[in-house]
């Protein structure tokens, strides 16, 4: 019986294969980002990843699973603003 972490982690694997520079190009866009005040939301990661690439977000898995993918990139820090929206930006190592 598969846990949802194995479903999960099966499909950013796939993710990984079909887009083998995703990691690369979501450093790109995250790595001005240093602060949390400077943090972008999903959406603007997502805009920013169809302007860098020419390609719409591959992802289909809702907002937390997108969250939980780019977190299992390293560098990659989030925090839940006043609102409820999921901020995403990088600490040093980049």
């Amino acid at each position: 019986m598969s846990s949802n972490i194995d479903v999960m982690f099966h499909y950013f694997i796939k993710i990984r294969k079909k887009y083998p520079n995703i990691d690369s190009d979501l450093e790109t866009i995250l790595r001005p980002l240093r602060h949390p005040r400077d943090a972008m939301c999903m959406a603007d990661i997502k805009e920013s990843y169809r302007q860098l690439t020419g390609e719409k977000f591959p992802m289909r898995c809702g907002s937390l699973g997108v969250g939980e993918f780019l977190l299992t990139i390293p560098y990659v820090a989030c925090y839940c603003n006043e609102n409820g929206t999921l901020m995403f930006y990088s600490v040093d190592g980049f």
